[in-house]
């Protein structure tokens, strides 16, 4: 029945999306998402003996039994990180993929334990934000449309890899918000709160799922944000404003390296 109910509500979802967006890559690229989330599960449960994508849907679904039981633990779990009534043996470890396993908890919730429905929500989710991004470009650079949608939209091996019950899902569509809305600032001076909380949240999840990502971005924009702030009051910035972005970049590369373990570059 929940999956019934969830098939109609996807359905729906898609035609009033297609609506809103009449172009015809926004159908194919979505579809193609789906599939591509949906073909990653295959892959891994026909093809190799093990991977995160069951391990974490197995893990979700003890961790959504033990919620349907007590339901006044949602609060405890889902944002106080509370393991200890779960009362299954875990074969994720780790806060990483822990935080993976309660996004796919939640959708294991409104499922009822489906793989593919779970699987099709977070296809959906990093979707939105490749479709963002595609967006901001297409806003601020208008003549780059086709370039913008081969580049994140159609990349065989960045739609099949971020796609479906696996991190660098959720991870890819946050760190694609996060470049849209940067965008949107750099090139047009645009900021609204909308736009500011989405980044944030794109941030915290970035954050726990893919930190060295994050790290990388950082050390690219910060600069950025950097030489366009001077640039207003000193015109020899502006007038070298590539020289002074590497010089920052290297900068912030020195220094977001010393956050970390795994950014010792010795």
């Amino acid at each position: 029945m929940m999956a019934a109910i969830n098939i109609v509500a996807l359905i729906g979802l898609f035609f009033w999306l297609r609506k809103k967006f009449p172009e015809p890559i926004f159908s194919v690229a979505l579809l193609v998402k789906v599939l591509a989330g949906m073909g990653l599960g295959l892959l891994y449960q026909h093809y190799y003996a093990s991977g995160d994508t069951w391990t974490f849907f197995e893990d979700a679904k003890h961790a959504a039994a033990m919620l349907r039981a007590n339901p006044l633990e949602l609060l405890n779990f889902f944002w106080f990180d509370d393991w200890s009534k779960v009362g299954q043996p875990l074969g994720s470890s780790g806060l990483n993929p822990l935080f993976m396993v309660k996004w796919v908890a939640f959708f294991n919730l409104i499922t009822g334990d489906n793989y593919w429905l779970a699987s099709t929500y977070l296809s959906l989710i990093s979707f939105a934000g490749a479709w963002i991004l595609y967006q901001a470009i297409n806003i601020c650079y208008p003549n780059s449309q086709r370039e913008a949608a081969l580049a994140i939209l159609l990349v065989p091996s960045v739609v099949f890899w971020g796609s479906g019950v696996i991190k660098e899902c959720l991870a890819l569509g946050a760190l694609f918000s996060l470049s849209a809305y940067f965008i949107r600032w750099y090139v047009r001076s645009e900021l609204r709160l909308v736009n500011m909380l989405i980044a944030f949240v794109s941030l915290w999840i970035l954050w726990y799922l893919k930190y060295y990502w994050l790290a990388v971005w950082l050390a690219v924009i910060i600069p950025l944000i950097v030489v366009k702030l001077m640039s207003t009051r000193s015109n020899w910035v502006k007038q070298y404003s590539i020289a002074c972005w590497v010089i920052f970049c290297l900068l912030a590369v020195v220094g977001i390296s010393v956050l970390h373990p795994n950014f010792y570059y010795y």
